[in-house]
């Protein structure tokens, strides 16, 4: 039956990124087609197709896809014409397609593969920049470098209000580096920058060598499986304040809260005054309810998580490994993993946590400082050649399986294995069904109507949450649980401590094979789940192995998305080799015999 519901779901049109195409007409944009005027588009020929990526966006209808053919566009897509729910309008890059970037101001668009970058530094700006009261945007497997970014490489203009945003699985290098020329000091890899937006999808992207990476304002965002950082391959003119993440109301008078940041690699920033990540309310405006967890923190040159009077700040399941690399700046955030302040003299950030993670250095600096927050939990962390703090249950090697090959899973013998504590505690009475109550719910989320809730364990049952109000987790399927258990992210029998779990593994391939119309992706390493396209669209997700789909024409491929964090997040699925056939002999094949 679940497989069954499984299946009815893959045919229904999702919030994010699943694209409705069996009805759609393909028009087609070409370099040599000389003109738009008197042109259909409907042809992949000189003398039909269009000529420019704005003209087909106006002279196209809502469920349409706009093939794009290979060569060079000098221009920056102007995107204003919508298309509607199921029927998004969709531009795709047919190959190798480079073009100045596009200016989406419309709703249920889908911008897929293709290559964006700059040749002058005056002409354009930004990458892709997304503006107007619009609504289901994908952006998808582009590849942003050398931007002339006034704000960013993917990023909103103005003051817009910009709902159910999903950009996944793009490229980002060089933002505000053109031509051999750095001249650009604070230029964002993918930014929310107002407060009236809301549920962002920024997962599984790749960016490098930008001024700061993620920068999220609002609420209801999740940003998950991006890969951040490297400078460590170009010498930087001018020293960048670089942090993975710089979220909060800085400067912003509009509180940030109920956010999400899971399983992210921020590695390999050398800047004075870089940190994985900065959430700063230095305006009190209230920002409050984050979740980071299950990220790693590898090679960052001025500390880890910064906190500055933002409240209900829960970190766990999190390892910082060498941070205060190569050397850590001086001033207030000289630190290995997470400093509280606040930033106001009678307003300090309260209740916030960090559990469940190692934190580790060659500098023996301060590694947790929370001397100005209230209600401050830290527990069963590993500290690691850092100063000492009572919640370390060890301060020896956590043993990673190979840091060196940035394999930063544990060893059977580490002290971290099964030696995790829980993120709250029942509150109801004992009993079963599918709502009790917790000590503090705000450790969790509950999809926030656009992605599932957490899987967490209560009293040994693993259920998903399907609403949190309050202190009130409702959850299905039922399960049962006693009063003052423990409650904690995941389904392992036990918790253990840092962004791995003890038994998983990385991925590192996928293969696709099919059978008639199904076809199913088996991946190597613990997998997420596997989107299938369909002739270079996104179509169907699958969550559930075996990873199927059900696909009767086009050209299929796939894509495996990494469980946990990964300096490489996303693998292409690749047909399984196929042995030759000897001749003469049509059942016999070179590795021996099939059965007679």
């Amino acid at each position: 039956m679940i497989r069954l519901l499984l299946s009815l779901t893959r045919i229904l049109v999702l919030l994010f990124g699943f694209l409705s195409v069996a009805e759609a007409t393909t028009y087609y944009v070409r370099t040599d087609a000389g003109t738009n005027t008197g042109h259909s588009g409907l042809s992949n020929d000189s003398t039909n197709a269009f000529l420019t990526i704005t003209y087909a966006s106006s002279h196209t209808s809502a469920g349409d896809i706009i093939r794009v053919q290979p060569g060079t566009y000098d221009e920056q897509g102007a995107i204003s014409a919508s298309g509607s729910a199921g029927n998004y309008k969709t531009f795709i890059a047919d190959g190798a397609v480079i073009c100045r970037g596009f200016q989406i101001a419309a709703s249920y668009v889908n911008v897929i593969g293709f290559e964006v970058t700059h040749n002058s530094q005056t002409a354009f700006n930004d990458g892709i920049a997304l503006s107007g009261t619009n609504s289901h945007i994908g952006v998808y497997d582009n590849y942003l470098h050398n931007i002339h970014a006034g704000h960013g490489g993917i990023v909103t203009l103005g003051t817009p209000t910009l709902t159910d945003i999903t950009i996944r699985g793009n490229t980002i290098t060089d933002t505000g580096y053109i031509n051999g020329v750095q001249f650009e000091l604070s230029s964002v890899a993918i930014a929310c920058y107002r407060l009236t937006s809301e549920r962002w999808l920024i997962e599984y992207n790749t960016a490098q060598r930008c001024g700061d990476f993620i920068y999220a304002a609002s609420q209801h965002h999740v940003v998950r499986n991006n890969s951040l950082g490297d400078y460590e391959d170009r010498s930087l003119p001018t020293v960048l304040h670089v942090d993975g993440f710089q979220s909060g109301s800085d400067q912003i008078v509009q509180g940030t809260h109920d956010q999400v940041y899971e399983a992210n690699w921020i590695s390999n920033m050398r800047n004075n005054d870089s940190h994985v990540g900065l959430w700063q309310d230095t305006t009190l405006a209230g920002d409050t309810n984050i979740i980071f967890r299950g990220n790693l923190g590898y090679h960052v040159a001025a500390g880890g998580i910064g906190i500055i009077s933002t409240k209900y700040f829960k970190s766990y399941n999190n390892t910082f490994d060498d941070l205060s690399y190569p050397a850590a700046s001086a001033g207030n955030f000289n630190y290995i993993g997470f400093r509280v302040i606040a930033s106001h003299p009678t307003d300090y950030p309260d209740r916030c946590s960090i559990v469940n993670s190692i934190l580790s250095s060659d500098k023996n600096f301060q590694a947790l400082n929370y001397s100005d927050a209230t209600n401050f939990r830290a527990a069963n962390n590993i500290g690691y050649r850092v100063s000492t703090d009572a919640s370390y249950i060890s301060t020896a090697d956590p043993l990673y399986v190979n840091s060196g090959l940035l394999n930063f899973r544990l060893q059977s013998g580490s002290a971290g294995v099964n030696a995790g504590t829980y993120q709250t505690t029942v509150t109801s009475a004992n009993g079963s069904g599918t709502s009790f109550n917790v000590a503090d719910a705000i450790n969790f989320y509950d999809g926030y109507g656009f992605t599932d809730g957490d899987t967490i364990t209560v009293s040994g049952n693993t259920t998903t949450i399907t609403g949190i109000s309050g202190n009130t987790l409702t959850v299905s399927p039922s399960v049962s649980w006693t009063m003052g258990a423990g409650v904690y992210w995941g389904s392992s029998a036990t918790p253990t401590v840092g962004a791995f779990p003890y038994g998983s593994t990385e991925l590192t391939s996928a293969t696709i094979s099919n059978v008639g119309t199904t076809y199913t992706v088996t991946p190597t390493g613990d997998a997420r789940g596997v989107w299938f396209y369909v002739n270079g669209i996104p179509t169907t997700w699958d969550a559930t192995s075996p990873y199927s789909a059900v696909i009767a024409s086009g050209t299929v491929t796939a894509k495996a998305y990494a469980r946990y964090a990964s300096p490489t997040p996303v693998v292409l699925a690749i047909p399984p080799p196929t042995l030759p056939t000897l001749p003469g002999h049509p059942r016999r094949r070179a590795s021996g015999f099939i059965g007679f």
